[in-house]
């Protein structure tokens, strides 16, 4: 979602550059902090075992499957929350600011019943109620 809401090549290039920065974080810090002795003894020891209570059988040892979850499921979590932003925020911002910018009438539903003489008036009944 981070990098899908970039409009631009150098945002995209930024931000991607951080967020690697983020997934390395936790590596700086146990190379640096951490000191040689902890690190050996890290090393050494024995991977520890444990018995799951997951399901081993039925639909739902599917459901909930990292691999569902990490390639399907947030994925297309993770789109739907980019495109409703996109339909919902972006779009109408988007219409609005063409409608203001480019005074395009056939995208500008308000710029028959707003004209400069509306505006005008408006501007002036404004400055009358701040004085």
């Amino acid at each position: 979602i981070f990098l899908a809401s970039n409009h631009g090549f150098i945002e995209l290039l930024c931000n991607a550059v951080a967020l690697g920065f983020i997934f390395e974080l936790d590596e700086l810090v146990y190379m640096f902090l951490v000191s040689t002795e902890v690190k050996k003894q890290l090393e050494i020891m024995e991977p520890v075992h444990f018995s799951s209570k997951m399901p081993k059988t039925g639909c739902t040892r599917f459901l909930l499957r990292r691999e569902l979850w990490g390639f399907v499921a947030l994925p297309l979590l993770a789109l739907s929350v980019v495109l409703w932003h996109r339909l919902w925020n972006v779009q109408p911002i988007y219409k609005a600011l063409t409608c203001l910018c480019q005074k395009n009438v056939d995208s500008c539903m308000d710029l028959d019943r707003f004209r400069a003489s509306w505006w005008d008036g408006y501007w002036a009944n404004q400055a009358v109620l701040s004085q």
